[in-house]
């Protein structure tokens, strides 16, 4: 399956010849032992460098001590690291970040992402993708509505109701 890399580097990597880089989500790797497919920081980080994961967003140091845990206990090869270290600076040497490592206001990603055609094509696509499964007259609201009810085992939990993957 796809702890043991198959996705990543035998069919994203290897099948189709991607070569760059791969990114897990916020908490992704961190979660692995409460979720059942770790015992520890230091098995998530193993299974994430040996999986294909380059980088992970948002828990640096949870990664950062699981991968360091991994190595002194010797279940994660240095090879491995090897091979995910090396995509990541190759993808920042391809991206000239050693000889410009900082961008310029103008060049800043912000003004590119928040252009008015991109802001457009994502409202778009928003639009797009919205299901109503059952309405019985309530949508669109007409500002008359002065309550509404949120019920069931997430209603006082916020973290869930924002989305925390639990």
């Amino acid at each position: 399956g796809c702890l043991r890399g198959d996705l990543v580097n035998g069919f994203l990597r290897g099948r189709l010849g991607y070569k760059g880089l791969v990114f897990s989500d916020a908490g992704a790797i961190a979660s692995l032992p409460w979720q059942g497919f770790a015992s520890d920081l230091a098995e998530a980080g193993t299974r994430a460098i040996e999986s294909g994961n380059d980088i992970c967003c948002w828990e640096k140091d949870a990664y950062l001590t699981g991968i360091t845990n991994a190595l002194d206990r010797g279940i994660l090869s240095m090879s491995a690291l090897d091979r995910c270290v090396a995509r990541v600076l190759r993808d920042k040497f391809e991206r000239g970040l050693f000889e410009n490592p900082y961008v310029s206001d103008e060049d800043a990603p912000v003004r590119v992402l928040s252009c008015p055609e991109h802001r457009a094509v994502a409202r778009d696509m928003a639009r797009a993708s919205l299901t109503l499964l059952e309405n019985r007259g309530v949508l669109p609201l007409d500002g008359t509505l002065k309550r509404l009810a949120l019920i069931g085992p997430n209603a006082d939990s916020a973290p869930n109701q924002i989305g925390d993957y639990k």
